[in-house]
């Protein structure tokens, strides 16, 4: 199973750590997430800079933290440390390797973000439903809307973005029932087609990387209000599609 990680990519990661708990989209993905969780154990799946298992910790689950990227998990690292938080229950492990046996079964799974950089995405989504206690849930996002695939999607590593039914064909594959699936970040899909399809190139996210200036500052507040706003309220497209899905039960 390849696994198309990049040095942009980390580099991408590495700006954004510097300022992750106010970024627009982290500080409001996690909130939309954790609305879907059921109490009890929680796999972040491809932890990145350990920022949603930093906030699930503080929600009070019981948080097991992978990420494939050496990096990332020294990342994490750092920020747990500064944060005197346990590091412990981040390790180095990649989906393909993760296995009930090994690790055991988890009442919730989060996976964002992760699937479009694996190559054979079926194979490592059945990694990760094996993980799942039946009955358990998992949220699951990856970014939408395949024409928009462009310029950032190549530089980060991405092999696709999903359609609705492309995601759910994926989803339906691991024995489960899709609870929800929705659009989010409606925000950007304007600027993102212009980018995309008007300029050629990758869309200007610097005001992610330095929140020091004003101009960048307002920005990034500006959409973090407007993410809110879609956390409430489901507009008919939007850059990222998120499911809910709940593994079935043994008896049903």
């Amino acid at each position: 199973m390849k696994y198309n990680e990049t040095k942009n990519f980390e580099k991408h990661w590495r700006n954004i750590f510097k300022n992750q708990q106010s970024d627009f989209r982290e500080s409001t993905l996690i909130k939309l997430i954790e609305k879907q969780l059921q109490p009890g154990s929680v796999l972040d799946a491809g932890c990145g800079s350990g920022y949603f298992s930093h906030q699930l910790l503080m929600a009070g689950y019981d948080v097991s933290a992978f990420d494939q990227s050496e990096e990332m998990i020294d990342m994490a690292r750092n920020y747990f440390q500064k944060l005197n938080l346990d590091a412990d229950c981040l390790k180095q492990e990649s989906l393909q390797d993760l296995d009930p046996q090994e690790h055991g079964q988890f009442d919730n799974v989060i996976c964002s973000d992760v699937l479009e950089h694996i190559e054979d995405d079926y194979e490592a989504y059945t990694h990760l439903v094996s993980v799942l206690k039946p009955g358990g849930t998992a949220v699951i996002s990856v970014p939408a809307l395949p024409s928009l695939y462009g310029p950032k999607d190549k530089k980060i590593g991405h092999y696709r973005r999903y359609s609705k039914s492309s995601f759910s064909k994926l989803l339906l594959s691991g024995h489960v029932q899709i609870e929800k699936m929705r659009y989010w970040n409606f925000t950007g899909v304007i600027p993102t087609y212009y980018a995309v399809k008007v300029f050629k190139r990758a869309i200007d996210e610097s005001f992610r990387y330095d929140n020091r200036s004003w101009f960048k500052s307002t920005i990034n507040s500006v959409l973090r209000n407007m993410l809110f706003v879609e956390n409430l309220v489901q507009f008919p497209i939007g850059l990222t599609l998120i499911a809910v899905v709940k593994k079935e039960s043994i008896d049903s």
